[in-house]
């Protein structure tokens, strides 16, 4: 169902946000990682989360 309103519709769209949560002391925390944060403008230790939207008018 999405594949036909997404393709067929010229008022929809498919919205990617990434983002990194800070985990400074979350050293074992499994998913954590040494990453990039646009908004620290350094490697942070944290997990990366990608958000995706459907958004339809």
């Amino acid at each position: 169902m999405l594949k036909k309103n997404l393709f067929g519709d010229t008022e929809a769209y498919l919205i990617f946000d990434d983002t990194v949560i800070n985990k400074k002391y979350g050293h074992n925390i499994e998913l954590a990682r040494r990453q990039y944060s646009g908004n620290e403008h350094q490697v942070v230790h944290g997990i990366g989360i990608v958000n995706c939207i459907y958004f339809n008018r």
